[in-house]
């Protein structure tokens, strides 16, 4: 298997979110598998909201979107991590997947989630483990022909999954993740040969 890599984004900058968390441990499992993880943090590259006139105005994307677009294209793959905000997906999330869709206004470059292999996980301290925002996330994915795998993970009760260290106490959510990733890495090198 030839090296790949993998870029990650979790779709809150909040501090304390188990979806940053459960997307450093997936990050390193990646990096464990021999492969490149390039992770994104909005905490630090703040994406503005999408905004059709912001486009109109400048006559091109914000720089931080153009850098944000160029890991995407680059990446054989995607983790997005999303907590649910109202069942439905974090703002900051949705302006990525909405900027990373469009045209380029200069290059013309169409939006680069088109073929792209995306692995969808999330965690919640909720019973339903951020599940229903996976429902609304492969909704998007799938108008923006992205290639979505079935594997995921919801993680439930997050909150008590973390050890202080920040990997995953859980065995079943560990071995989930595990499946997923590989599932993942094997799509994606598929579609690099």
């Amino acid at each position: 298997m030839s090296p790949l890599t993998v870029f990650g984004i979790a779709g809150t900058a909040r501090e304390g979110s188990y979806n940053r968390k459960l997307l450093a441990v997936a990050m390193r499992k990646v990096a464990e598998r021999g492969h490149a993880p390039n992770l994104w943090d909005v905490r630090e590259k703040r994406i503005p909201m999408f905004e059709h006139d912001l486009e109109e105005e400048r006559g091109a994307f914000p720089e931080i979107v153009k850098a944000l677009r160029a890991d995407i294209k680059a990446a054989d793959a995607v983790v997005l991590a999303s907590p649910e905000y109202n069942a439905g997906v974090t703002p900051t999330l949705k302006s990525i997947i909405d900027w990373a869709s469009r045209t380029d206004p200069e290059t013309k470059e169409p939006q680069v989630w088109a073929g792209k292999v995306v692995l969808v996980i999330g965690a919640s301290p909720g019973l339903f483990g951020a599940s229903r925002v996976q429902i609304a996330l492969r909704q998007t994915l799938a108008h923006v022909a992205a290639i979505q795998l079935p594997e995921s993970l919801t993680l439930s009760k997050a909150h008590e999954s973390f050890d202080d260290n920040g990997e995953l106490t859980a065995e079943w959510a560990a071995k989930g993740l595990d499946k997923a990733l590989d599932a993942m890495l094997a799509m994606a090198q598929l579609r690099k040969a």
